[in-house]
Formats: structure tokens, sequence, C-alpha cells
């Protein structure tokens, strides 16, 4: 987990940006935290606020006492050691990704559809995000409650995303806390989050702005999903350079699971991996889906990856992802185009800074285009490269997601997904066939790079050719003068 300090405090205000509604002097105790921040309850909407209503006997932690008093805490508040991913009972998991706003306050800029399978859909981008840190204390819970969130840990989440997508857009992107407020909204913590989302984005009258993001933070060890809990987090991406995410109260997990959304504001979906009952290592896509019956994405199954299951560090999003967001400097893959005859390629570490250290080519039968990265132990894969994640991953566009924005690691054993599933890349030796006849073989993988021979189906012929024909003509040449 990368760990930072804390941003410096921005100056403490009681009135709300131009964007928000403005603000009421707030009657209760400043939070405990390093930072004290300005309590406000914005002015409600004109119209009230759309919520979906579960049923509190279906819920974990159903809504607190209302007869609770103002500094009792009735919710479980984790230390910043817990980890849900090692409670049996957390169930926990990323949220839905959703592509649109839920509350229209205006329309949002599309995403652009990746026509081409293989080129950055979203062109490379350069700004300074200004996130707006909201803390919200739901209908039903106390300002105890709401105290409780703990803000160091979550201004370190903010500047932990940001080195992160700093680093991966080559210094073009940064993510800055800018504003930060309570508020209190009508929202309920049974509430479904996209719905909590909702509520208080419409209560805030927050506008979409390019470069500029939403976080809030309410109080609650998780946030649910029809009644489903164990949600870490939700993004929200309302155009290419402009979103909100949604956090419960901050563990071990926390800057992981900023970063993940952050990278939804920025456009990208999820990391995926090809599960198959028939253990096929690749197949073709379908207008509906896989064309294989038997096979079917595992959401989040890419393990290895950012955009994959919540973990605590955050390793190296995919060269599929690398280069469809539009990241890194343009050299960092190479493009091998559709080969005709057998193709050597050496792959270099993937979370490492060398130019051309990933390469990508076009099966000439079947028009997919497949990604080759080297994950060693280095850089952002430090913890993740090891055992069966540690070499040659190769992926493509899945099936799932929206304009061609997520990705498909396919693995050398389809029977196997989840997060169990630690066998993600291909080891020395071992040779991948795409559905279309190309073969990958791993011909070496060292301490700091792999090499690989990519053989299109008869692509050994054309070498072969030649030397025949020169025999053919001694032959016939010797017959000739023999005579």
């Amino acid at each position: 987990m990368n760990e930072a300090p804390a941003p410096s405090p921005s100056p403490t205000t009681s009135t709300a940006p131009p964007d928000l509604a403005v603000p009421e002097p707030a009657t209760t105790s400043a939070p405990v935290a390093e930072e004290a921040i300005p309590e406000a309850v914005p002015v409600p909407a004109s119209e009230p606020a759309t919520t979906e209503e579960v049923p509190t006997e279906s819920v974990s932690d159903p809504e607190s006492d209302p007869a609770a008093t103002p500094d009792e805490i009735t919710s479980f508040v984790p230390d910043l050691t817990w980890n849900p991913l090692e409670d049996p009972d957390s169930n926990a998991r990323y949220g839905e990704h959703f592509a649109e706003p839920v509350t229209p306050l205006k329309a949002s800029s599309s995403l652009g559809v990746d026509d081409s399978e293989g080129n950055a859909a979203l062109a490379p981008r350069t700004g300074d995000f200004k996130v707006t840190l909201v803390t919200v204390q739901l209908s039903g819970k106390t300002v105890a409650d709401t105290d409780a969130i703990n803000m160091t840990a979550a201004r370190n989440s903010i500047t932990s995303a940001n080195k992160y997508w700093n680093s991966a857009s080559a210094g073009r992107l940064t993510f800055a806390k800018v504003n930060e407020y309570r508020h209190k909204s009508a929202a309920k913590i049974t509430d479904s989050y996209g719905t909590i989302m909702a509520t208080v984005t419409k209560e805030l009258n927050w506008q979409y702005r390019a470069y500029e993001s939403l976080v809030i933070f309410v109080p609650h060890a998780d946030l649910n999903y029809n009644g489903s809990w164990g949600i870490l987090g939700g993004g929200f991406t309302d155009s290419a350079t402009s979103g909100r995410v949604i956090m419960p109260y901050p563990s071990a997990l926390t800057n992981n699971v900023i970063t993940h959304e952050f990278g939804h504001v920025l456009g990208l979906h999820h990391a995926n991996s090809l599960a198959c009952s028939n253990a096929r290592a690749d197949v073709p896509r379908a207008s509906y889906g896989w064309a294989d019956s038997s096979c079917w994405s595992s959401e989040y199954g890419d393990t290895s990856d950012l955009m994959g299951y919540a973990q605590v560090s955050s390793p190296q999003i995919n060269a599929f992802l690398w280069e469809y967001g539009g990241f890194g400097r343009g050299n960092e893959i190479r493009n091998l185009g559709t080969p005709s005859t057998t193709a050597r390629t050496t792959l270099k570490a993937w979370a490492g800074t060398e130019a051309g250290r990933a390469t990508k080519f076009t099966d000439p039968v079947s028009k997919d285009v497949y990604y080759l990265e080297l994950r060693l132990p280095v850089g952002n894969d430090t913890a993740t490269a090891a055992g069966g994640n540690r070499g040659v991953k190769i992926t493509k566009m899945d099936v799932l997601g929206w304009s061609g924005n997520a990705s498909v690691v396919l693995t050398p054993n389809s029977l196997r997904s989840g997060w169990g599933n630690t066998s993600l890349t291909w080891q020395q030796g071992q040779t991948f066939k795409t559905h279309g006849g190309t073969t990958i073989k791993i011909d070496s993988i060292g301490t700091s790079s792999a090499a690989v021979t990519i053989t299109p189906p008869g692509g050994g012929v054309p070498a072969v050719v030649p030397v025949v024909v020169l025999w053919f003509r001694w032959w016939f040449r010797w017959c000739w003068t023999s005579r």
C-alpha cells in the first residue's frame, strides 16, 4: 500500500464554493481530525431526491436508532489495519461502474467509441483535477458516526491516487483536494450506494465540470447495492475528465479502492479474466458476448491489475487499458501490426519505465488485437508479480464494459477464475494459441526481460520456400549438365 503524508490543510471557510448550495451554520461540534473542516448543511434541492427503500431486515447493519444521541457511535468503525478481504462475513468487493450521471443535472459528454479495437479510445489528457472532499452525515446516523470518518486517511487516499495516476500519465494528470466540507443528507445508509450518490449530488447541486471530481465518505464500514452489502466503493464516469466517487469508512484497502475508482473517473472499466468450463484459452467475440456459451468474463478476475479485485497494493494497469486511456508517453507498446511471418519480440518489466517494453499485434485471421506484457516484481507490481502472476501476461478487449473500455486476461488455465486465481501469466516453455491460430511461445523469462516468438498460421512456410526453390534449381541444373 502506498502510504503518503496528508496534503496541506486547505483554508477553513464556512461558505461553500459557487457551485454548491449556500450552507447554513452548523450547530454540532467539529469532527475529530487533524484538520478542522467547515461543518455545513447545504440547502436541499427544490425537488425531493428519489431514494430506493431497502427492507431493514434484509441488511447486515440497518439504519441506526433515531433516538441515538449526537455523540453516540452507532456503527462499526474499522481501524486502518482492517482488511475486509480477510473478514469472512464482509463479502468485500467493488461496486458497479456507472457511465452516466445518475442525477442528470446536465448531459455528460461521450467517452467515444474504440472502433479500431487497439488504438487509444481516449486521447491523452492533460490537466489538474480539483477534488472536492465531502463527509456526509446520512439520515439516521449521528454526528459521532460522521466524526469517526478518519479524515487523514481520506486525504491520504487522494494523495496516493494522485501519485499513481500522475505516474501513469507521464506527469500530465494530477488530483488534489481543493475543498473540504461536511454535509447532512436525506439519504440513508440502507439506500443503494448509487442512490446515496444521486441524492447527495442533487443536494449539493454538483455540476459536472471538466477536471473536477467529487469524493464523498459516508459513516459505515461498507456500502450496499439493492440490499447486498460488502461494497468497498463506487465510481461514476461523468465525462472523459469528470466523475464522482463514494467511499465508506477508511480501511486497509482505501488507497487501492480510491485509486481504482479514479480509474473509473478516467473512463476505464474493469480488468477481467476469461473463464471457460471447457478450458479454452481464447474465444471469439459475438454480438451478444463470447461466441462459446461455455465461456464468460469473470469480472474483476485480473488480480494482477488495479482495475481487477481490490487488494492492499495497487498493481499496474495492463497494456490494453493503458493504451485505451491514452496514458504514458505513447512509446511504451511496440506495435507489430499484422505479422505474416514469424516475429520475435523482447518484453521488459511492464511496471518499469523503458520504451517499447510491451508488444501488441493483430491476429491475421480474427483481427483481434493482443497485448503482451511482462509482469516482474518492480514498481507497482512489487507485491503482486509473484508465483503464477510473475511472467508474460496476455490481454485483449473484453465483451463487458462499453466503448471497448474493459480488458480480459487470457490465462493458462481458464477453469480457474476469481480472487483465488493466482496463475494469470504464461511461463517459460508454454505456448498460447489464439482462436485464429496464431501461436505465442514464451521462449525465456529472466530477471529483467522475456523473449517471445509469435507465429501466425502458416507463418513458418515463407521462410522455407526459398530454400526448397533453390534446391530444385540446383537439382535441375545438375540433371541438365549430367546429360
